[in-house]
């Protein structure tokens, strides 16, 4: 009983700090704007694919496919946004759901030992940085994460025989996920981790027998083959850049610069442990403090050896495998975190840590609660969600533009514009050309202000200041001949 969670006063204290959390992550996702370039982006194409009904191809504008990522994350913000309209709160809010079904699969794999254990692991997750941010972003990485934590905690249900039926629905599922969200990455991130274990526990005959490989992954192809190929029949060229580009020459080449939508991001070699660390704040500073100055907690974990094995594999894993790649994000770490999360919650849920470790982590989560709103309040004071996004001035224009005047944005149309304009702005490459392609009528004019000093005088003399961001200018072209 004791290893239970027990009714006390500090459990219910902890308990109320994650569901406050909770909420104000959940609050929080329609108090800003969406974000050039990943979010609004993300959010932009998923725009067009619940407006076109197209569900195969990603559009990234009117000419261009999207290649970059497949399509469940997408397919996911579309049914936001056509059950909540075309808002921030409705594209990210799939993801925060994703998140919570993650939290819950950490939940699920530690209860049958303990429910105090299974409520720390989930609170060690929604309280390490990145999760907290990734669970609400317009990104494909939450997908990936419920992807890889179904896989991962599916194939260990099988091989112990738990779960019945649901074991591998979870583990194929999830690999089936994984692969519809972000590709094959998914079998890397799971198949290493597996392997190890398999191979440290001499598993060999229980992971063979207790998991059904053949059928499971018949179901698998079954499942996502089909949008692979409609993908590459309706778009050639699709999986020659997503399989080679994005999954080899983006890892394997140095100086790699064949990305079609940004830059790579070029980074020293094990750039990923230090992004670990950072994901995994405040944990990373707190649980140190914690375990030097608390000598009881230096007990013995409350898992098996062989699940500590498990956890360390899995969440050691895509660190090492990112280790040999320079063009990384922070992202990548995140299918660590549920294994992460469940390993510290063996140290810190024992029932003779029981007040100590209920209060330390119910205080970091409240304090992480509050700092939601805070920050939320603070970005927008210093105007810093305006560098990132046109969500000022799209509201601007449509304040003081009288019908029939359009948007112009030089020298194309930025991702946030386009969705929260739905398509309506138009791009100008040059700013000189103004005046012809506006063929002389009033127009709205959105411009850099690093490319403002770029036009002629008497083109500048003519535009009217409406409202500025820090990093972009409304302005009214009156029409007429220059």
């Amino acid at each position: 009983m004791s290893a239970e969670l027990s009714p006390d006063r500090t459990s219910r204290l902890l308990l109320a700090a994650l569901a406050l959390l909770a909420l104000a992550r959940l609050l929080s996702l329609a108090f800003y704007p969406l974000m050039d370039m990943t979010e609004a982006r993300y959010a932009d194409i998923a725009r067009r694919m619940a407006e076109s009904g197209d569900w195969v191809t990603l559009w990234l504008d009117d000419m261009r496919p999207f290649w970059g990522k497949p399509a469940l994350s997408f397919w996911s913000t579309a049914v936001g946004l056509k059950v909540f309209g075309f808002n921030a709160w409705a594209a990210r809010v799939p993801h925060y759901l994703m998140g919570i079904g993650v939290a819950g699969l950490v939940w699920w794999q530690a209860r049958e030992q303990s429910r105090r254990l299974a409520w720390h692991a989930v609170a060690l997750l929604a309280g390490s940085l990145l999760f907290l941010l990734s669970a609400g972003a317009v990104m494909t990485d939450m997908a990936l994460v419920l992807g890889t934590t179904l896989v991962m905690s599916g194939f260990w249900w099988c091989v112990h025989r738990r779960g019945g039926l649901v074991a591998p629905l979870a583990l194929f599922g999830g690999l089936a996920i994984g692969l519809l969200a972000k590709g094959p990455l998914a079998l890397v991130v799971c198949t290493a981790p597996i392997v190890a274990w398999v191979v440290w526990q001499r598993a060999w005959q229980q992971a063979w027998r207790r998991v059904p490989w053949v059928w499971g992954l018949a179901a698998v192809l079954v499942v996502t083959l089909p949008w692979y190929l409609l993908a590459e029949q309706r778009s050639p060229g699709f999986l020659h850049y997503f399989i080679v580009g994005e999954h080899i020459s983006r890892f394997l080449v140095p100086g790699w610069n064949g990305d079609l939508y940004s830059n790579a991001h070029g980074l020293p070699r094990g750039t990923v442990w230090l992004f670990a660390a950072v994901a995994a704040l405040p944990w990373a500073l707190v649980l140190p403090v914690a375990w030097v100055t608390g000598s009881r907690w230096r007990r013995a974990s409350m898992l098996a050896a062989s699940e500590r094995r498990y956890l360390l594999l899995w969440a050691l894993w895509p660190c090492v495998f990112f280790s040999l790649a320079g063009n990384i994000l922070v992202t990548y770490v995140l299918p660590s975190l549920p294994a992460l999360a469940l390993l510290c919650a063996g140290w810190t849920a024992p029932a003779a840590l029981a007040q100590r470790m209920d209060r330390l982590l119910a205080a970091v989560l409240l304090l992480l609660a509050l700092a939601i709103p805070a920050l939320l309040v603070a970005g927008g004071q210093s105007r810093q969600f305006e560098r990132h996004s046109q969500l000022a001035l799209v509201r601007a224009y449509e304040a003081v533009a009288a019908p029939g005047e359009p948007l112009m944005e030089v020298p194309s149309v930025s991702f946030s514009t386009d969705f929260y304009l739905q398509g309506r702005a138009r791009g100008l490459r040059y700013g000189e050309d103004l005046p012809d392609l506006a063929d002389g009528k009033p127009v709205y004019v959105l411009i850099a202000n690093d490319r403002w000093d770029a036009l002629p005088p008497e083109l500048r003399d003519r535009l009217v200041p409406v409202a500025a961001t820090p990093s972009h200018k409304l302005l009214h072209w009156p029409g007429g001949a220059p």
